[in-house]
């Protein structure tokens, strides 16, 4: 399965079990994606573009974890030349980030414990083991 696929398979997942996990999806804005490459420069892996073209955040009741919107990166200035931060739970406690080939978007690594390069296993992570067992392995 692609990562495009994969990513596909965990969104209808998320979609199917939001309720009962207490997890809520928001729609994203027309031009979320293009303005947050135009301020940031940087250019999102393919999962995420999945993720970010349907959706502009998720919301876990969970350990109060978050997908956070692009809007919130440029506004928070959660960036930098080839990084930003896209999830934090209990109103920033902790964040994670996601760390971009700039010769390549789809080359990444998410600062987890052990390290993904898979948006889709993030989000699998979090819906499978929460975000204490999910990321800190």
């Amino acid at each position: 399965m692609s990562g495009s696929a994969d990513i596909v398979a965990i969104i209808e997942r998320i979609i199917r079990e939001q309720g009962p996990q207490g997890i809520e999806l928001k729609v994203a804005g027309v031009h979320d994606i293009q303005h947050f490459e135009s301020v940031t420069g940087l250019k999102l892996p393919d999962e995420m573009r999945t993720f970010y073209s349907l959706y502009s955040e998720l919301e876990g009741a969970p350990d109060i974890f978050r997908i956070i919107p692009l809007a919130e990166v440029i506004e928070k200035e959660l960036f930098s030349e080839n990084k930003f931060e896209f999830a934090e739970y209990l109103i920033y406690s902790d964040t994670w980030s996601v760390k971009i080939n700039e010769n390549d978007c789809n080359d990444y690594v998410i600062n987890t414990t052990p390290p993904t390069q898979s948006f889709a296993e993030f989000l699998e992570r979090y819906l499978d083991d929460g975000v204490y067992q999910g990321f800190y392995r």
